[in-house]
């Protein structure tokens, strides 16, 4: 697997004021690089509650950061008596629910952090994110969502040319989005559109080209629109803010200028009804050492606020 590198995280700790025996919640554990450094710099008794929608990043976690988890030894010395206390609890599930999931665990988290970017490892589970393989069109962060019928190739194979062409158009911002629209609806008349490379053959076929900027635009149009990333965004900021008490940040990395624009409007809601208190006034960007070092971080935008009411 890759390495991944998590995207202004001196910049996100410094956001989150992170501080010994502190209580943060990272809502997109992925490859585990917030999650690691928020342990750190919350020890020797601070604690991270990691959620991720892919079963993989939670496997991974548990294997990466195991020194964090309670032993096997531990846990049969408790017995029943109790539940185990651990610096970190890792969390399988969509953020959007993230109310259901901190109440399980019974906590008042200081500071809650979001990185919208994808994985470097979901990029090689062969669930069709990437345009350089050729996988099964899933797109999906969770397995199960593919098993219920929640794929890309579904919803190439299901939706109206007009519904395409908007998916393309809103998310990925591709100005050929009726033309690839048409040319989809046509193709699967003939041949199911399954893999990334039957989408990558169309797409060079009615374009005449084998661009690597537009495939990647189409493809992040799909994995949004697949994954309901805007409307789960929407409904995670909704519960983080519910859960944080006067004081506690909320920190979001954004990749994709919609996704700013629902963070922009939703911290801007809170500090108008006097909820909150911006951290940033405008979005942070990454420095151009970052950017040379990590180019995946290039459209960063980091955003932070603290409740106030």
């Amino acid at each position: 697997m890759t390495k991944h590198v998590p995207v202004l995280l001196e910049e996100v700790m410094g956001f989150l004021a992170v501080h010994p025996g502190g209580t943060y919640i990272d809502c997109t554990f992925g490859g585990g690089g917030y999650t690691e450094v928020l342990l750190n710099e919350s020890s020797p008794h601070g604690s991270v509650l990691a959620i991720d929608w892919n079963e993989e990043a939670i496997r991974r976690g548990r294997s990466r950061l195991g020194k964090y988890l309670p032993s096997a030894e531990q846990k049969e010395t408790a017995g029943g008596s109790g539940s185990v206390s651990s610096r970190l609890v890792l969390m399988e599930g969509n953020f959007a629910q993230i109310q259901s999931i901190v109440h399980l665990q019974n906590i008042r988290p200081d500071g809650i952090v979001f990185d919208l970017g994808i994985s470097s490892d979901l990029l090689e589970e062969g669930r069709g994110f990437s345009y350089l393989a050729d996988e099964p069109l899933a797109m999906t962060f969770s397995a199960a969502e593919a098993t219920r019928g929640h794929s890309a190739a579904t919803l190439l194979a299901t939706s109206s040319k007009e519904k395409i062409a908007e998916i393309l158009s809103e998310f990925g911002d591709v100005r050929s989005s009726q033309l690839i629209a048409q040319a989809i609806v046509e193709e699967r008349r003939k041949n199911p559109i399954k893999s990334t490379g039957d989408l990558r053959t169309l797409v060079h076929k009615c374009t005449g080209r084998d661009s690597f900027a537009l495939l990647s635009k189409i493809f992040q149009a799909l994995r949004i629109a697949v994954n309901r990333e805007f409307e789960n965004l929407s409904m995670g900021l909704e519960g983080a803010w519910k859960l944080l008490g006067s004081g506690g940040r909320i920190v979001v990395v954004s990749f994709h200028s919609g996704e700013d624009r629902i963070v922009k409007r939703q911290f801007r809601a809170w500090v108008v009804a006097d909820e909150g208190r911006l951290l940033t006034t405008r979005p942070l960007r990454v420095a151009p050492g970052e950017r040379r070092s990590n180019p995946r971080s290039r459209s960063a935008r980091l955003r932070a606020i603290e409740k106030t009411a």
